[in-house]
């Protein structure tokens, strides 16, 4: 991590007050805060062991809320015509090829017991 700023700024999340942490903030340049956020970004998006940003990504893209729950279903929305709950589970996962930035890969492993039952049964054999 090459960025001062968003070490520095990841240390006062972690160890002072949030207002120690605006101040800060609030000292920065617009240009500094812009690099801020997108080395932040940058950083999180391509954790191989946290899909939270890729997981909101695509559940937005296709017009999904996601679930506060940590176990289950990523997310859900409402049909307009029978007004019933949709949910859906989506892994994105990142791959180290550089032409695209997911492959397409994932794994289902924070299943709660109604997914279990849902899914486990097309994928036993």
């Amino acid at each position: 991590m090459a960025n001062p700023n968003l070490k520095h700024s990841i240390e006062l999340y972690s160890t002072e007050s949030l207002e120690k942490l605006i101040q800060f903030l609030n000292g920065l340049s617009k240009p500094s805060l812009i690099s801020l956020c997108i080395d932040l970004l940058t950083l999180y998006f391509n954790d191989k062991n946290s899909s939270r940003l890729r997981e909101l990504t695509t559940l937005w893209m296709c017009g999904f809320q996601p679930n506060t729950e940590k176990l289950g279903y990523n997310g859900y929305r409402m049909d307009v015509d029978t007004g019933k709950r949709i949910d859906c589970e989506v892994k994105p996962q990142n791959t180290d090829d550089p032409k695209k930035k997911l492959n397409g890969g994932g794994s289902f492993n924070d299943g709660d017991e109604q997914f279990r039952k849902v899914y486990q049964p097309s994928y036993m054999w």
